[in-house]
């Protein structure tokens, strides 16, 4: 009854359509593991009330964004695996993020159907980027029979929901935004975002592969078709949707000139002992080029502050 509601709400400013669904309805509906891309904080909401129907997914989510007025009692009703923010919280997450993959493993087993982000954060630009993310490899040598699902959200990129604005959605001041909307749109005149939510069961998935590969198939998928940051008024009458630049990256260009060659042989060896890598070099990106995951690099940045002395940012 929630989600009819939250459906019908959302309706007012997002035209959802569902591609792909009938079709694996025909399989069956258990053991699922669902695997959506992550383009602003409003689409766990558009996919949970268009999906919980069908398959009554349990959702993981991270504990702070869950851990407010009104959405904690429906996530609690939802069965909402909470797990911690690795880049809040480093390298002390690591044993709740095990408890929730071994939760998951198990509802697997019984025959629930799991919602995962693999990429486990908000893309901050067009393309999604998973990098050296391990849960789903993680699950699926757990269970290698577990069917996988990709989802695709389009439609989303440009959102005040999304990071295309270069900074953190505000989630409290976007919804007040939106209800005074609502009031000087009359309601049934709010501007409407067009959403597409494509889903494809990948039976072909490489389950026995490594990380990387397993990341680079499901980054294929969603950036299929790169769609533009697309910022659509909240007001009637200031017009149709605008097309926006992308935000800028901060890149650290070279290497600082103060940091003494003895230790970048002390960095490189580190890099080498937890990533197996033959030949690790300072300009490596440490999750594309090392298959590095969240946590490796949070005790990589402990073990620099240990090392060195320098604390984590």
């Amino acid at each position: 009854l929630i989600f009819i509601l939250i459906r019908w709400t959302l309706s007012l400013r997002y035209r959802v359509r569902v591609y792909g669904l009938s079709r694996i309805l025909k399989k069956g509906q258990q053991g699922i593991l669902i695997l959506p891309n992550h383009p602003g904080l409003i689409d766990p909401i558009l996919l949970m009330a268009h999906l919980y129907g069908p398959f009554r997914p349990r959702p993981l989510a991270d504990k702070t964004q869950i851990n407010r007025p009104v959405i904690r009692h429906v996530a609690k009703g939802i069965h909402v695996l909470p797990i911690p923010d690795v880049g809040k919280v480093g390298a002390s997450a690591q044993g709740a993020i095990d408890r929730a993959l071994d939760e998951i493993s198990h509802a697997l087993h019984e025959g629930s159907n799991v919602l995962l982000y693999p990429a486990g954060h908000l893309k901050s630009r067009a393309e999604e980027e998973l990098g050296g993310n391990s849960a789903v490899e993680t699950l699926l040598k757990a269970k290698p029979d577990t069917r996988v699902i990709l989802v695709r959200t389009q439609g989303l990129w440009g959102s005040r929901f999304s990071k295309a604005f270069g900074t953190n959605p505000q989630i409290m001041s976007i919804v007040w935004r939106g209800l005074v909307g609502l009031f000087l749109n009359l309601v049934f005149f709010f501007p409407r975002r067009n959403v597409t939510i494509e889903m494809v069961e990948a039976e072909d998935f490489p389950r026995d592969a490594d990380r990387m590969e397993q990341n680079r198939l499901m980054e294929t998928f969603y950036n299929q078709s790169i769609e533009p940051n697309a910022y659509l008024p909240w007001l009637w009458w200031q017009g149709g949707a605008q097309i926006r630049n992308e935000p800028q990256r901060n890149r650290i260009s070279g290497i600082p000139e103060d940091v003494s060659p003895a230790t970048r042989d002390i960095v490189i060896a580190k890099l080498q002992a937890m990533t197996d890598h033959p030949d690790p070099q300072i300009e490596h990106k440490l999750d594309h080029d090392l298959g590095m995951d969240s946590l490796t690099r949070a005790d990589l940045l402990l073990w620099i502050e240990q090392e060195f002395g320098f604390p984590q940012g």
